[in-house]
């Protein structure tokens, strides 16, 4: 990492608001260092509910209950699957990431 991105991301830890967050952004900036760029924007543009956002042009809330329990249901089988119990995001972000890319690809299966 340079030295700018480092004094950047110094001052965006710093944040209060993004405290409770920086698991989260662990995890995200571990995606993105495991997989590429176009992986993970494949991945992203995977996940059922994003994909419908995409076709459907109406302005509409993410996650309403349906695709929220669809959502939680794919990370209870993520974490079943890992088995571990940690609070470290970064492996079940990847898996999930490239599940979510197989299936992209794949064009076959359902999450």
């Amino acid at each position: 990492m340079t030295t700018a991105a480092e004094e950047r991301l110094a001052t965006i830890r710093s944040l209060s608001l993004i405290q409770r967050r920086i698991q989260f952004l662990d995890a995200a900036c571990a995606s993105a260092t495991a997989l590429s760029i176009g992986m993970v924007s494949t991945a992203l543009g995977s996940e059922p509910e994003l994909n419908r956002s995409k076709l459907l042009p109406n302005t509409r809330l993410l996650l309403e209950d349906a695709a929220r329990q669809q959502l939680y249901a794919q990370f209870d089988a993520l974490r079943r699957g890992i088995g571990v119990e940690n609070k470290d995001l970064r492996v079940p972000a990847v898996v999930w990431l490239t599940a979510l890319y197989q299936y992209g690809t794949s064009g076959v299966g359902s999450l």
